[in-house]
């Protein structure tokens, strides 16, 4: 979303073949780790469908061998019930791999909430549109450089990216800032 929104200053500087680039090895890493997940997934599957005939052909065999003793219909039932095995396992491999894959994205959030703060890290909150230490952090402490209130004020700033310092992107920008206002540069 961010390169979308910035598609026209990309191109105004000509970093399109830079972000064209990036934005491909991100698609190829993705496709790598879709196309190994799906190898694994066949593999598996194919292994299980050969399982699953060796045990239809068993139960065949087993029901041939015993058709003296067995009726046409519990013959039929355990054909049909041994071929619907397939499927169900299957079904319940994909679904105890997604469990696992789950559960590891759970465990791993349940890792990450008992790490201990970054030193001189801020514990903050957002209060009616403002943004307030938490009352368990020392304003002071976490942030020192942060004020507890201030007014801005920009008067005649011009900006430019280091690489092409003779075409700025922002001339003579002038605004004040209230205390308590978030001020974003859009464009």
């Amino acid at each position: 979303h961010a390169t979308l929104s910035g598609l026209a200053t990309i191109r105004a500087f000509g970093r399109l073949p830079e972000f064209s680039a990036r934005f491909n090895h991100a698609v190829d890493q993705t496709t790598r780790a879709i196309l190994t997940g799906d190898s694994c997934q066949r593999w598996v599957g194919v292994r299980m469908d050969w399982g699953t005939a060796m045990w239809v052909l068993a139960a065949g065999l087993f029901c041939v061998g015993l058709k003296d003793s067995l009726t046409e219909g519990i013959a039929g039932l355990a054909l049909s019930q041994s071929l619907m095995l397939t499927g169900m396992l299957q079904f319940g491999v994909r679904m105890s791999a997604e469990t696992e894959s789950l559960m590891t994205a759970v465990q791993r959030l349940q890792e990450y909430g008992q790490l201990p703060p970054e030193p001189g890290a801020a514990d903050f909150s957002a209060t009616d549109g403002q943004i307030v230490p938490t009352a368990d952090s020392g304003e002071n402490d976490a942030a020192p450089w942060l004020p507890g209130s201030g007014e801005i004020s920009i008067k005649g700033l011009t900006v430019a990216y280091p690489t092409v310092p003779d075409r700025p992107v922002l001339r003579d920008v002038t605004f004040d800032a209230a205390s308590g206002n978030r001020v974003a540069l859009v464009g």
